[in-house]
């Protein structure tokens, strides 16, 4: 109960951008939860981390807690676990601008995402979520599953993404040439 705690307060630090208490949060989380074996647990918190060391810029470390993550999550046989993971995979592969990479995971990610109707995550982000959906929408990679995802969480950014054709606008006014 206490490591949950620590996992609830990391994600708090999270959004509010207190990278460092976020990660003092999870590793006191790893500490309580890993000798207890509960995989579950310990997967949520170990993708909190790669999350934290993710917007910290420390890519490389990162790394090395999504490799734990994926073992997790293939040990659980878990396709939750695996859709977060290549969440992770395909955010850090944007962040290292490997756009190859990024368009590869996100084309395993997002049919889980769809079949499995995942529409929130823990360690969820708003700002990592409209990365990928732009992502996405610009690439035609899952285009329905991905519109309603911004429509159910209500997604918006502070840069309006209007080069995206199929953004699920709720109101699309077009003045230039015919008045739509």
């Amino acid at each position: 109960d206490i490591g949950y705690c620590h996992y609830v307060c990391a994600w708090k630090e999270l959004l509010q951008e207190d990278l460092s208490s976020a990660l003092d949060h999870l590793k006191l989380a790893l500490e309580l939860i890993n000798p207890t074996g509960f995989m579950a647990a310990e997967a949520i918190v170990v993708h909190g981390m790669v999350e934290v060391l993710r917007v910290k810029g420390d890519l490389k470390e990162a790394r090395a807690y999504l490799s734990k993550s994926y073992e997790i999550s293939y040990a659980m046989k878990s396709k939750y676990l695996e859709f977060v993971c290549l969440l992770d995979d395909a955010l850090l592969a944007m962040d290292r601008h490997d756009e190859g990479a990024s368009l590869s995971l996100l084309q395993k990610a997002l049919p889980l995402g769809r079949e499995h109707g995942y529409v929130n995550m823990h360690f969820w982000r708003p700002t990592s979520m409209i990365r990928i959906c732009v992502v996405a929408l610009t690439n035609n990679i899952e285009v329905d599953y991905v519109r309603e995802l911004i429509r159910k969480r209500k997604l918006t950014s502070e840069i309006t993404p209007l080069h995206i054709e199929n953004w699920p606008w709720p109101l699309r006014i077009r003045t230039l040439g015919a008045f739509e």
